[in-house]
């Protein structure tokens, strides 16, 4: 029943966007093998599942019960791997570790979301030289998608890790100083994730991410009044779907742009507040304390 079902939602909206069989399966699975899941006559593991419907714009959720035990177990340590990358590298190290061994190396998926998140470590950690570094995101997507080309990002159908690892790719250019490049690449990744196939509120956090990467890269090269526009379009989002992940981060760019364009004291002043007030609430005083010291030693402003 569910393999009918979901063969059906998966060949209605390939057939809607008008896309051919061999694109959408590339990396993922056979043509033949698309064509029975299609049919219902076969159901895919559930991280090829994933794969093909993040390709064609489907909310994966509500899917997650189609998972092995298995699988599920994949998810949760690859979970505990992002977790861990921000803050400690070391213990993100040892989750990748952990992931390596349960990996089912005959299953594309995994092995794109395993490199996915070992080409996040190596960024993190900074040990390997950064152009290995670039030559490894650039082998990663070739490795699912032979055709890939960064020159028809706007042709592509990505996953969500395959957008992730373009993602990564933009910052390793920024670290290598191409910083063109890289606002290249994420306007790329950013029209992808605006295509009329793809609900930007179903991709809103990954939309918030990209625009956010887009900001700091401009603020970075000094155009600030192109970043002040990304700024606003960030906020807008922020308060419409209601999300704070990023929102610190987007306010203390806004500050940046803020002050460097000159805008009113009193304005300035007011976002002061308003952004402190969010980390005490966020990360706690002694962060407060730290933004302070932001404001004054990088932006200037006593």
């Amino acid at each position: 029943m569910w393999e009918v079902r979901i063969g059906k939602i998966i060949r209605k909206k390939r057939e809607k966007l008008n896309i051919r069989q061999a694109k959408l399966s590339e990396g993922i699975c056979t043509v033949s093998a698309l064509s029975k899941i299609e049919t219902g006559t076969m159901f895919p593991a559930r991280f090829k599942l994933q794969y093909l419907m993040e390709r064609l714009g489907i909310d994966t959720e509500q899917y997650v019960i189609f998972s092995s035990k298995r699988e599920m177990e994949f998810n949760k340590m690859v979970w505990e791997f992002n977790g861990c990358l921000k803050n400690t590298p070391e213990a993100a190290a040892q989750a990748l570790k952990k992931i390596e061994r349960v990996l089912n190396s005959a299953n594309d998926a995994e092995r794109q979301i395993f490199g996915e998140c070992r080409l996040r470590l190596d960024i993190a950690e900074q040990k390997k030289p950064i152009g290995d570094v670039e030559k490894e995101a650039v082998e990663l997507m070739r490795s699912i998608k032979k055709t890939f080309s960064f020159d028809r990002l706007d042709e592509e159908l990505l996953s969500k890790t395959e957008w992730n690892i373009l993602m990564d790719f933009a910052h390793v250019q920024s670290l290598l100083g191409r910083k063109e490049e890289a606002i290249r690449v994420l306007l790329g990744v950013k029209r992808y994730l605006s295509r009329k196939y793809i609900d930007t509120e179903l991709a809103g956090g990954d939309y918030e991410a990209v625009l956010l990467k887009i900001m700091e890269t401009l603020v970075s090269m000094g155009r600030f009044s192109e970043a002040d526009s990304y700024c606003d379009e960030l906020l807008e989002g922020v308060y419409k779907n209601n999300t704070t992940a990023n929102l610190a981060e987007i306010m203390i760019n806004r500050i940046t742009i803020a002050i460097k364009l000159q805008k009113p004291p009193e304005q300035v002043e007011k976002m002061i507040m308003q952004t402190r007030e969010v980390i005490k609430m966020d990360k706690g005083p002694e962060t407060a304390e730290r933004f302070d010291d932001y404001i004054r030693e990088e932006c200037g402003y006593a």
